[in-house]
């Protein structure tokens, strides 16, 4: 896990908490998970609040129906590449994959919107 995006997330985290929402109470130690446990609750939260920070960006109730469709990194890559515009390498580092993986998920995943999209308009 890469310390930019663990900084992402704490700021995350303050915003929310400054606004006056209270971020859910977890009720487990943990202590009593190892690593890979650890990981996967990682990675499913970041994914949860991709998914959120792309609702609030997005008002269009059918894309972001279209967005939850993409796999998880592919929902990443369009925050942090598409939508932040964070440039590849950082991209690329702060979800752990390479510059090539990064192209690759944002090309297969904005071809699936598009296509999705133009489904959906009837083109």
């Amino acid at each position: 896990m890469s310390g930019s995006f663990d900084k992402f997330l704490e700021e995350y985290f303050l915003s929310v908490m400054k606004r006056g929402q209270e971020m859910p109470e977890v009720g487990t130690d943990f202590g009593d998970f190892d690593d890979a446990e650890i990981e996967v609750l990682y990675r499913w939260l970041v994914d949860k609040l991709v998914i959120r920070i792309f609702e609030n960006m997005i008002d269009n109730i059918q894309i972001q129906h279209e967005f939850r469709k993409l796999t998880k990194r592919q929902r990443m890559v369009v925050m942090l590449n598409v939508l932040m515009k964070i440039n590849t390498e950082t991209t690329a580092d702060m979800i752990g994959i390479t510059t090539d993986n990064v192209h690759q998920h944002r090309s297969r995943a904005l071809r699936r919107l598009r296509k999705e999209l133009q489904d959906l308009a009837g083109f």
